[in-house]
């Protein structure tokens, strides 16, 4: 079975960059085709105020394919007056086990 994970541990963005990108590595087992639901939850950064939302939906989903090791993953950064605190989102990855079954 693979292992996916986040390259780093966390990824620090300026709003005024646009966008940052999150490396998604996968290991172990990598000879077969496997996916991965990569989303975002809002913390103290609010969903359409500092950043587009990856929702946990299929829309979500990285395919990785035989012999692939890593991807990447994209997310949109839409406040323009963020000076004054620091913002936070979670970002997730799911691996699907089982037919509608997600852990994570």
């Amino acid at each position: 079975m693979p292992k996916v994970q986040f390259k780093e541990g966390s990824y620090k963005v300026d709003e005024s960059d646009g966008e940052v990108t999150a490396i998604v590595y996968r290991s172990g087992d990598i000879n077969l085709r496997s996916t991965v639901r990569c989303y975002t939850r809002q913390g103290s950064a609010q969903v359409m105020m500092d950043y587009s939302e990856r929702p946990n939906t299929d829309a979500s989903i990285v395919t990785f394919l035989p012999g692939e090791t890593s991807h990447t993953a994209k997310f949109l950064c839409t406040s323009i007056s963020f000076s004054a605190y620091l913002s936070m989102l979670t970002i997730f990855l799911q691996v699907k086990l089982r037919s509608h079954v997600w852990l994570a």
